[in-house]
């Protein structure tokens, strides 16, 4: 069944926010990115100026923070410590609860797939999965190394994984294998990230002594491209299409593309632990311009729903064009698709016949042609 829009917008909009309420919650993305710093004190500082002030949001009762990420929009962030302990904000970093462990005590890093599955790496190589925000995590491979320092997802859901004596792995698959693809001449590497969630085109590694290397082949060569006059670099980050960098005493530097670097702020603290930005990982959904989602993705109905039934799917388009909807599972394959089919601007309705499928949680992804995609999760019951 398909629907044309035809229902007044006041109509659409409360079902949409309905469904979404009592679904995974879709918040907007912010276009431009705020940047988020934890020092070893436990305090979380913010700058929504591209690091030239800072501010304190926080305190953290923590001491060792590994990993910090946004996950489905920029107000939910996950924080993860050396020690395993897995923490969740839901305001954006000003309240924040204790909701899991990862079972390793030598956690480095923490990232987000597209499907909206969380991954914790240690610094032995075990990389942890989780698919309930961060309540439970699962061994979800071994990267066959060690002297592990970080994790970090492309626009494309590739993966790079980084020790510290500049060797990386790639994941094309989720996390699921590893292949060694290349080596950087470091032995002070600390961070390892993506030139821009967008495009996944460039990978930047960042070294101790403020050196900085990047790779245009997914981490398969390396090229030193920019150095700081700093040591001590702590953290790398992407904002607005720029790189930030950290060192640990909060000394804050920006580049454009990696060579040329300019100090720009401080945190005005010592010892930082854990840099990132509000730009979601997982599932979220892009602002228009007048900071309306561009695409709205309900929960599908029934939810659980039984293996081999048909899942009723609400979405809304800004605009009349093509859409089709994939469903993945929390190894982030694909399993099913629903081929692109042409819509009316507004809400529309489709019945979509799923195959057989094994019990779990699985993503449903709505693509746009032109426009970003937005997913929420489906359990299936055998």
């Amino acid at each position: 069944m398909r629907m044309g829009y035809t229902q007044p917008r006041l109509i659409t909009s409360l079902f949409l926010c309905l469904c979404l309420c009592l679904g995974a919650g879709l918040a907007p993305s912010a276009s431009a990115a705020t940047l988020l710093a934890l020092v070893d004190t436990g305090e979380l500082y913010t700058s929504a100026n591209g690091g030239a002030t800072w501010s304190v949001q926080s305190t953290v009762p923590v001491s060792d923070a590994a990993g910090l990420l946004a996950a489905s929009n920029a107000s939910e962030l996950f924080l993860a410590s050396r020690a395993g302990v897995v923490y969740r904000s839901q305001d954006a970093g000003a309240s924040w609860s204790a909701v899991g462990m990862v079972p390793a005590s030598d956690v480095v890093d923490l990232a987000g797939r597209t499907d909206g599955a969380l991954l914790a790496l240690t610094g032995t190589g075990l990389l942890w999965l989780s698919t309930d925000n961060g309540a439970t995590f699962t061994a979800q491979a071994s990267l066959g190394a060690s002297n592990l320092v970080s994790l970090a997802r492309g626009g494309d859901g590739t993966l790079l994984a980084l020790t510290a004596t500049g060797t990386v792995r790639r994941s094309a698959d989720g996390g699921a294998t590893w292949t060694a693809v290349g080596t950087l001449p470091a032995s002070d590497a600390v961070a390892v990230r993506p030139g821009g969630m967008g495009s996944g085109a460039a990978y930047y590694v960042l070294t101790d002594t403020g050196l900085t290397y990047r790779s245009l082949d997914q981490g398969g060569t390396w090229t030193a491209v920019g150095t700081m006059s700093q040591v001590g670099m702590r953290g790398l980050v992407e904002e607005s299409g720029d790189l930030v960098a950290l060192n640990r005493t909060g000394l804050t530097a920006r580049s454009t593309d990696g060579v040329s670097w300019s100090w720009v702020g401080t945190v005005n603290q010592v010892n930082v632990v854990a840099v990132a930005n509000d730009v979601p990982q997982t599932i979220g959904v892009p602002e228009g311009p007048d900071g309306t989602p561009r695409l709205v993705l309900a929960p599908p109905r029934p939810n659980p729903i039984r293996a081999g039934n048909a899942a009723q799917v609400s979405f809304e388009l800004p605009q009349a064009g093509k859409a089709s909807l994939d469903l993945f599972d929390v190894r982030g394959r694909r399993v099913a698709v629903r081929p692109a089919e042409t819509f009316e601007a507004g809400l529309s309705t489709v019945s979509w016949e799923l195959p057989p499928l094994a019990s779990g949680v699985y993503f449903l992804k709505l693509t746009a042609v032109g426009q970003s995609a937005v997913a929420t999760r489906l359990v299936v019951l055998d």
